[in-house]
């Protein structure tokens, strides 16, 4: 009888060990996980600077105002300008002119007219043309354009021009265009419009801005 009465004490105190080693690892367990959903909340809420402006150089799309030659040309104009921000080279309007004239013509003589073209098609023209082989089309939100800001990367953005114009009160009648964001505030991102005289550093809202994108799977282009 004395030594079932020893035998039952220590299946007691066992049971009762495991029990508490189970309990102390569930804690831990628990500490961790929260540990690491905090890191994964910190990364979510990541804190942008108020404001980040990249000096890129501006011209228009028609730099000596020939748009006769150049009412097209903005999809060339925007691969120009971010071109010469990573060169650091000085962007002249008469070496602007030639470019953006001898990119024209490249287009003719490889792929057979001068179209229209979004962002995956200037990304194979910048490809093609500059050899930019890691071009990337990103989505176009805002979290991922000040992302590309402040890797110091120039953002080419198809955009709808008649969104544009509630904010650009000298905007002229154009239906497909392309500007670049070279930056951004706490008003907006801050663009070269190569398609208006005043449209260097312009800042469109970022919901303008947004809605601008959206007939174009709201799709943009980083060269590097």
């Amino acid at each position: 009888m004395k030594k079932l009465f020893i035998v039952l004490c220590l299946i007691f105190v066992v049971s009762g060990c495991e029990k508490t080693s189970k309990n102390v690892l569930s804690r831990k367990t628990v500490v961790v996980v929260d540990e690491k959903m905090q890191e994964i909340d910190e990364i979510k809420e990541k804190v942008f600077p108020e404001e980040k402006v990249l000096e890129v150089p501006f011209v228009m799309q028609a730099p000596f105002a020939n748009w006769e030659q150049h009412n097209e040309s903005c999809e060339e104009a925007g691969l120009l300008l971010a071109h010469y921000f990573y060169t650091g080279e000085v962007l002249t309007k008469n070496q602007a002119n030639i470019e953006i004239l001898d990119m024209v013509d490249f287009q003719h003589k490889i792929y057979g007219a001068e179209h229209d073209i979004f962002a995956e098609e200037m990304g194979v023209l910048a490809k093609d043309y500059y050899g930019y082989e890691n071009y990337r089309v990103i989505d176009g939100t805002i979290e991922n354009i000040k992302n590309e800001i402040l890797n110091n990367n120039p953002v080419i953005v198809p955009t709808t021009a008649g969104y544009l114009k509630a904010e650009k009160s000298d905007y002229p009648e154009m239906g497909y265009h392309v500007v670049v964001i070279v930056g951004y505030n706490r008003y907006g991102f801050v663009t070269h419009d190569v398609g208006t005289v005043t449209g260097e550093g312009f800042t469109y809202t970022f919901s303008t801005l947004q809605y601008s994108i959206k007939d174009y799977n709201s799709e943009v282009l980083v060269l590097k």
